[in-house]
Formats: C-alpha cells, structure tokens, sequence
C-alpha cells in the first residue's frame, strides 16, 4: 500500500495556502496540521484547507509524533531558524526558498539533517517542470548544440512599500532572494558552477 504521509505546515501566510492547494492534489499527502504565531490564525487556516490539527506554537507542532514531514513557509529571515527546529525535531523538511539567509546557515542544516538522518529539501519548484528536465536532457544528449549564451527573465511589478516584506532587508526581502533565484538556479542547473560572477543592481530606498 502507499504510505500517506502527514504534513505540517509551519507559517499560515500567502505561500502556505498556495501549498496547501496543491498538497490537496497527492494521494499520499494528508494536510495534517498547522502552526503560525496565533492559534486563530492556525484555525483559520486549518477550516479554509481542512487540515486535522492548529497550534499556535511552532514548537507544539514538531513536538507532535504524527507530523511526517514540515513545510516551512515563514518569511525568508526565519527558514534557518524554522528549519533547524524542524531537524532537531526529527522531521522532514521542505524549505521554502531562499534557503536561508546564507552559505554558512545553509551549511548547518545540511550538516544537521545528516546527523539527524532526516530528509532536507529546498522548494525550488522549477527544478521539476517538464520542461526544465526536457531542456537539460537536450542538453546532455547534444540534440540543440552548445548553449552559449542564457537569457533569463522574471520580474513582476511591486509598488514601493518599505513596510513591504520584499523591501524589508529584515524579513530577508530583496529581488535576489524572492525571485532573482530562479534565473540563478536556471543557470546553475543548466550549466553548472561559474567561474566567474559579475553583478550590477539598482538597490531600492531600503
């Protein structure tokens, strides 16, 4: 039989009802449970997408033996933090993007979940469109030449706010961490490491 796994989700913002959506999809995903900073937003969340079980505490939810796998989609600055509380706890991770905040934290968690024998994932979801695979395998096989050369675009228009998280330096807000890494990893995964990396920016007020 297919094993149903249980998921918690940690956060209750935008991100985590888009996921919840599609976690409805899988057959062997069950919205189990639910954390954010209040228990009424956590119950909130739970009736909108039927989840089993709210908690306003982080900590109570990875303390539940039921929790199979954590969804950790609180804002940038906290992945780290959220994250290592959910290895230590023993519990799958899929972490939102960015990772986290830098190399040396990212680090940690890789070298955390390794102790603690747990899987660790960042939630890349380009890596697994079709048609990302069928370009690589293209690629690979040599049937479109050698790529020289990528362009790649992503952008969408977001009114300056500096109480905005994408312009709270923070919260981990910035263009690179919210979606300029999609291109970066569209160039990694294509092409592998550079060797070299020459940025330029137009840095907003904050």
């Amino acid at each position: 039989m297919e094993k149903i796994y249980n998921w918690g989700i940690l956060g209750a913002g935008r991100i985590a009802n888009k996921f919840a959506e599609g976690l409805k999809e899988l057959s062997n995903a069950k919205c189990y449970a639910v954390a954010a900073r209040s228990l009424e937003r956590a119950e909130t969340f739970k009736e909108i997408h039927g989840f089993e079980k709210a908690y306003g505490s982080y900590k109570e939810m990875l303390n539940d033996p039921n929790v199979d796998i954590v969804y950790v989609a609180t804002t940038n600055n906290l992945h780290f933090e959220h994250t290592m509380l959910s290895l230590e706890a023993r519990k799958a991770v899929l972490c939102e993007k960015p990772f986290a905040s830098n190399l040396a934290q990212v680090e940690k968690m890789i070298a955390k979940a390794r102790e603690k024998n747990v899987f660790l994932m960042e939630a890349l979801w380009s890596r697994f469109l079709p048609s990302m695979i069928r370009f690589k395998t293209e690629i690979e096989n040599e049937t479109i030449g050698n790529p020289l050369l990528l362009q790649c675009n992503f952008g969408f228009i977001s009114p300056f706010d500096p109480q905005k998280r994408v312009y709270d330096p923070v919260l981990g807000g910035g263009s690179v961490p919210d979606i300029g890494i999609y291109p970066i990893f569209v160039a990694l995964y294509l092409f592998g490491n550079p060797t070299e990396i020459k940025v330029t920016s137009v840095p907003a007020p904050t």
